[in-house]
């Protein structure tokens, strides 16, 4: 038999559930910071490096390697915080560009980073 949620148990799971929610690190459930040896912290994701992504497009490399590195920055920044966004401190940085009819485009790749 079913039983029916009453407004009072839904209004106390509403209650727990949405502050946990809207007050807790949500990066925290999906990956975590290691402390590196020279004390830098880096994300880590079941204890291997967890590496972001960034995609851009230009009429030139450098356009494109900088649209690239934008995205990097707010995909990292909105998933963990701007502690965490830095390009000038990420590790394992790679960026592989190309040109094609439309111009130029590049990915970049790198494990955020925060001091």
């Amino acid at each position: 038999m079913v039983k029916k949620v009453t407004k009072y148990g839904l209004a106390a799971a509403v209650t727990v559930m949405v502050p946990a929610f809207l007050f807790s690190d949500p990066a925290l459930a999906i990956s975590w910071g290691k402390r590196q040896p020279d004390g830098m912290v880096c994300r880590e994701l079941l204890g291997k490096p967890h590496d972001h992504d960034g995609h851009g497009h230009g009429k030139t490399q450098s356009e494109a390697l900088a649209s690239a590195i934008r995205r990097w920055h707010w995909f990292t920044s909105f998933e963990y915080g701007k502690r965490w966004s830095d390009w000038g401190i990420a590790r394992r940085k790679t960026a592989k560009c190309s040109i094609g009819r439309r111009g130029w485009k590049c990915e970049v790749e790198g494990q955020p980073c925060r001091h």
